[in-house]
């Protein structure tokens, strides 16, 4: 039906405008006639092309000179330098005081820490200044313990950290339908106000952000995040790393109440660490999506057993077909059972990464295991050994590292 619609789609606006091609940019059309009008369309678009090219290589040109002569104004000296500096944007969400002082900060700092890293090796090898925009949901004893953390450490990392604080209880107000969707998330489980706010991120976040990496606060950031902040191509919506585990399996889907596959992938997706691409989740109304699977859980016929989580495996799985979802490297989300030998793991288990980019705690790993417990300690005391490196590397012989981990011997779980 889809394919249909879009040939239709595509012919009227081939006859109007002489050939442009078309894409809805959240489903795949796969039947001949769809791709036989875009190809089409896309010869017509290069013969009127070619026609054109005179006139606008003349075009070219005049621009080309004017923007010679502009070379040496002072204004566009400024603006260029402006320019050469790429800022990243990462999400944060945490509820409650206690969780963001034993959690949430301990992770912020190793994010600052890495970026600084990130930063002073981009400036040694000539390139451009990197910064990171942080977007952070709190609750009242959160946004009480994440402003004391900012008045005592913000200064010193505003070189290149931005935050940018949320109310958990202000967000969408401006938005009815979705402030309405959000409610009946929490309602779900009124004691964790927090738990589902990062499906909603791509709406509380600014319109112009278009690339975000969420990250849960059970996390240390450990090595460079470079590769986290390529853009997602089209028409991927999210990028996650595998569950690995077996709790998303076939059995778990029929006990559950759920008719079929349930999952996306061969073990399901963790949403720890989320890469989204913002503006292709609100074209797609991928919120829309869940609205069933909630009347679902509220109609008492299945059951939620990880909360957002499993609502964005039944999101994924349900458009697999469209090419919303791809998976991220296991360095990028590494757990637990990761440096163990557990033999109910599923077969494509990640082994230990050499060089994780993020560590992430599950179940209070970073309290409650001890080897955990040691790392999340020296991640800390390497922290405080970045903030002794100097801002200044031009003409400086001081020898950076390249990520925390190698500073916290960040894969030793042995105690």
């Amino acid at each position: 039906m889809r394919s249909s619609v879009a040939f239709l789609f595509c012919a009227a606006l081939r006859a109007s405008t002489g050939g442009a091609s078309v894409s809805d940019g959240c489903h795949r059309e796969t039947e001949t006639e769809a791709e036989v009008c875009l190809a089409d369309t896309a010869r017509r678009a290069a013969a009127q092309e070619e026609g054109t090219q005179g006139a606008i290589g003349l075009v070219q040109l005049s621009i080309a000179k004017l923007q010679a002569a502009r070379q040496a104004d002072g204004a566009a000296v400024a603006a260029v330098a402006r320019a050469n500096s790429e800022t990243r944007h990462v999400a944060y969400v945490a509820c409650g005081g206690t969780y963001f002082d034993t959690e949430a900060r301990l992770s912020l700092r190793s994010l600052c820490a890495q970026a600084k890293l990130d930063h002073l090796h981009s400036l040694q090898n000539g390139g451009p200044a990197i910064k990171v925009d942080v977007h952070i949901v709190l609750d009242d004893e959160a946004m009480v313990s994440h402003t004391k953390w900012v008045e005592s450490e913000g200064e010193y990392w505003a070189p290149i950290i931005d935050f940018h604080t949320y109310h958990v209880h202000q967000i969408l107000k401006d938005e009815p339908e979705l402030l309405q969707l959000w409610n009946r998330f929490i309602d779900l489980d009124d004691t964790r106000p927090c738990a589902s706010v990062d499906l909603f991120l791509p709406h509380v976040i600014p319109p112009n952000v278009t690339d975000v990496v969420y990250i849960d606060s059970d996390t240390r950031i450990v090595g460079s995040m470079t590769t986290l902040f390529e853009p997602l191509p089209a028409p991927l919506v999210w990028a996650m790393g595998d569950d690995l585990i077996s709790s998303y399996n076939p059995k778990f889907c029929s006990s559950n109440g759920y008719k079929g596959k349930c999952y996306y992938g061969f073990a399901g997706l963790n949403s720890g660490v989320i890469a989204f691409n913002t503006q292709r989740f609100r074209e797609c109304g991928v919120l829309n999506e869940s609205v069933w699977w909630l009347e679902q859980v509220e109609a008492g016929e299945i059951v939620h057993k990880f909360g957002d989580q499993d609502v964005i495996n039944y999101i994924a799985e349900n458009h697999e077909a469209d090419g919303w979802t791809t998976i991220l490297p296991c360095d990028t989300n590494v757990r637990p059972w990761m440096d163990e030998m557990i033999t109910h793991l599923n077969p494509r288990v990640c082994d230990l990464p050499s060089k994780p980019i993020i560590l992430h705690g599950v179940v209070h790993s970073f309290e409650d295991k001890p080897g955990w417990h040691a790392v999340s300690g020296r991640v800390d005391e390497a922290v405080e050994r970045v903030r002794e490196l100097p801002w200044d590397v031009a003409g400086n012989s001081t020898v950076i590292p390249m990520t925390l981990c190698e500073l916290s011997d960040c894969l030793n779980f042995k105690v």
